[in-house]
């Protein structure tokens, strides 16, 4: 960082130089934590469809829309 000749203002430019770095970093943990989350719930959902019994009509049931 290049200065400007005032220590206040290098100061709170530095400061908020960590400010975005940190919240950059904070999204990104938020993103990989919510992608986290889908595949946990997606993995369970696969999991669950395969316990699932097929559905079976009875002989000579009308198939469709009532």
């Amino acid at each position: 960082m290049h200065g400007n000749g005032d220590p206040v203002r290098s100061y709170q430019m530095a400061l908020r130089s960590l400010q975005e770095i940190r919240d950059r970093q904070a999204l990104a943990l938020a993103y990989f934590d919510v992608f986290w989350a889908c595949a946990v719930v997606s993995a369970l959902m696969v999991f669950l469809i395969l316990l699932m019994r097929r559905s079976v009509a009875e002989k000579g049931a009308h198939v469709g829309a009532e």
